[in-house]
C-alpha cells in the first residue's frame, strides 16, 4: 500500500475519532499471502496496546466472513467479543467496499455507549468515502446481528494419518461454492509462536482464538496437534461462524 494511502486511512481513523468516543480502533486487511487479518493502522491509548493480527473467529473476522457490518452495544457481554480490555463498552467493525470486494474491515472500540442511526452512519459513510475512496454498506448495523449460522459438522474417518490432504481437497471444494469452511485436526501445519496448535494453547493459557489461522478467503485451519483434542474445546471457536466444520475422527467415533 502507498504511503499516501496509507496516510488516508490515518486520516480517516483521526475523523472517526470525531464520531465517536473511541479506545481503539484499526484498519485490517487480509493479506493474498498468508489469509492473516493484518493490522495496517491504529490509535490505542496510553495504557493499552494493539495486536499485529487479528483472531479469526471474533468480531473482526466474522465481518470478513459475512461482508456485513456488526455492532455490539454492549460488547463485553458477547460471545464474538475477544475481551482484553475491561474499560471497552461497545464494538463497531464494517466491511468497506472498492467494488464487489471488501478492501478492509474498520474496528473501533470505545469506553461511552454510542447510539447508531441512519443521519450519523450517512455522514460518517461521507467522511470514510472521501478518505478512502471505498463504500460502508448503506444500512446501519443493529445492535447484536452478528450473521451467526447454522454450522454443520462433517467427519471423515481417519486412516492413519493420510486424511489430512482429503480434509483440505474437501474443505477447499466447499469454500470455493461460497460456504466458510474451518478445517480441525491434526494437520501437519509448521509450529508457530504466533499460530500454536489447540493443545499448545490450552496448555499455556493462550486465547484459543489465536489458533485460528488462515487457508484462504474462506477456509480456516485449527490445527489440534498430533494428541485429539476433544470436541468441547474447540467447538465453542467454530460454532455459529462457520458454515461447515470437517474433522476426522478414529474408528468412526467422534470426539467428545
Amino acid at each position: 500500500m502507498s504511503a499516501a494511502a496509507m496516510e488516508n486511512l490515518e486520516m480517516a481513523l483521526e475523523r472517526a475519532a470525531g464520531f465517536f468516543p473511541l479506545r481503539y480502533a484499526q484498519w485490517v486487511i487480509q493479506s493474498p499471502k498468508t489469509w492473516d487479518y493484518l493490522v495496517i493502522a491504529s490509535r490505542f491509548p496510553l495504557d493499552g496496546s494493539c495486536y499485529e493480527i487479528a483472531h479469526r473467529p471474533g468480531v473482526i473476522g466474522q465481518v470478513f466472513r459475512r461482508q456485513r457490518p456488526i455492532f455490539l452495544a454492549a460488547a463485553q457481554e458477547h460471545a464474538l467479543y475477544d475481551s482484553f480490555d475491561p474499560f471497552v463498552e461497545w464494538e463497531l467493525a464494517v466491511p468497506l467496499f472498492d467494488g464487489d470486494r471488501v478492501a478492509a474491515v474498520l474496528n473501533m472500540e470505545g469506553t461511552d455507549s454510542i447510539s447508531l442511526d441512519g443521519r450519523l452512519w450517512g455522514n460518517f459513510a461521507d467522511i470514510l468515502l472521501s478518505a478512502t475512496g471505498w463504500l460502508l454498506p448503506e444500512a446501519a448495523p443493529r445492535d447484536g446481528e452478528v450473521w451467526m449460522v447454522r454450522t454443520e459438522y462433517v467427519q471423515i474417518l481417519s486412516k492413519g494419518g493420510s486424511e489430512a490432504e482429503a480434509l483440505v481437497r474437501l474443505g477447499g471444494f466447499a469454500a470455493n461454492g461460497g460456504a466458510c469452511v474451518v478445517i480441525v485436526g491434526d494437520l501437519g501445519l509448521p509450529e508457530s509462536h504466533v499460530y500454536p496448535t489447540l493443545g499448545q494453547a490450552v496448555a499455556a493459557g493462550y486465547p484459543l482464538e489465536g489458533c485460528v489461522r488462515g487457508g484462504g478467503p474462506r477456509l480456516d485451519f485449527l490445527p489440534t496437534g498430533p494428541a485429539n483434542t476433544g470436541r468441547r474445546v474447540w467447538w465453542g471457536i467454530a460454532e455459529g461462524r462457520y458454515d461447515i466444520v470437517l474433522h476426522a475422527v478414529e474408528n468412526d467415533k467422534e470426539v467428545k
